[in-house]
């Protein structure tokens, strides 16, 4: 943080498994709570924007499996999942999107990684329906990489 406050202050980059849990929790907050979220949170802005309705649509999950348990070790199970990232037709587990998301995002900040889901909350919200795919959270994931490059690429010293 560099202009908000007078002092400076260094906060470490959160590491992969910092990245995976920031991402779990806001994927809860942003897409599972998403209604809940509007409906607490709407100061001015929200409630101005959200007219008559009182609470925002749920976002639906279409071919991501929430379930828990999935083993993490299993390395056919694993590539499995990554290659089905292809393939509409079958589900892919929540917990290796955001496995894959966290290793794509090294060198991301928690608030870089809080408006990464707010852009999936947005894409889903886009869709006609209010449904995320793990085609659609790839999408999002992959731009945000390549803004976060080109961030810092301008940043970087000439």
């Amino acid at each position: 943080m560099r202009d908000r406050i007078d002092e400076q202050l260094e906060f470490a980059l959160p590491d992969n498994a910092a990245r995976e849990q920031l991402l779990s929790l806001y994927f809860a907050r942003y897409v599972d709570g998403a209604p809940a979220a509007v409906a607490e949170g709407g100061g001015g802005w929200f409630r101005m924007l959200r007219g008559s309705k009182a609470t925002a649509d749920s976002i639906t999950l279409a071919g991501i499996d929430k379930a828990r348990g999935w083993d993490k070790d299993a390395e056919c199970r694993r590539k499995r999942v990554l290659s089905s990232l292809a393939d509409p037709s079958t589900s892919v587990p929540q917990a290796a999107l955001i496995r894959r998301a966290a290793q794509q995002t090294e060198g991301f900040s928690g608030r870089e990684l809080a408006k990464l889901m707010a852009a999936v909350q947005a894409a889903a919200y886009a869709t006609r329906d209010a449904t995320l795919t793990p085609d659609i959270f790839s999408r999002v994931v992959s731009s945000k990489v390549r803004q976060h490059a080109a961030k810092v690429a301008l940043d970087a010293p000439r």
